[in-house]
């Protein structure tokens, strides 16, 4: 009868191992850098940017908006972030993703991309002034990251969240 009861707690023990060690699967991995990469983006920008939230891969948050967001499934990607204007008044937005599989980039950007074009849309109508900043608006593929950029600063924050990805 012990016997019984120690390999049932034994077998319980790791049942219970297995579901945690799951749960913890949706925190951001170490290699991740795109929550850093955002950061610095938003340093770069200063206090009178239009961007004032910041939400990364592991927040509930992040990945209940994120198959809206981005219009497919969160399981391709193991990590990234997202600054926006919580106003809603601002088409600007730093979005990236860090792929799972390097060989998933491609179809990232083109799903990347389609929200570009999205905002685009939703702004025409809404906020015909934001549309410039979605014009010089960008997907850039970097490594295993996919980030789309819309400010009317694309270039300079193009260039903070490479370089933040490359240190």
């Amino acid at each position: 009868m012990r016997f019984k009861l120690k390999k049932t707690a034994a077998v319980a023990a790791v049942m219970l191992l297995a579901v945690l060690f799951a749960a913890g699967c949706g925190e951001q991995p170490a290699d991740d850098r795109s929550g850093q990469a955002v950061e610095a983006a938003m340093k770069m920008l200063g206090e009178n940017s239009k961007l004032d939230t910041v939400v990364s891969y592991g927040e509930e948050l992040y990945e209940d908006n994120f198959s809206k967001l981005y219009n497919f499934s969160i399981d391709d990607v193991c990590g990234g972030a997202i600054a926006y204007g919580s106003d809603g008044g601002s088409a600007d937005e730093i979005s990236i993703v860090c792929a799972a599989d390097s060989n998933g980039t491609a179809e990232i950007r083109k799903y990347m991309e389609a929200r570009l074009e999205q905002r685009m849309h939703d702004f025409a109508g809404y906020m015909p002034d934001e549309v410039s900043k979605i014009e010089k608006g960008r997907v850039a593929v970097m490594k295993r990251y996919v980030f789309l950029i819309i400010s009317d600063r694309a270039d300079e924050i193009e260039n903070e969240i490479k370089k933040t990805l490359n240190s």
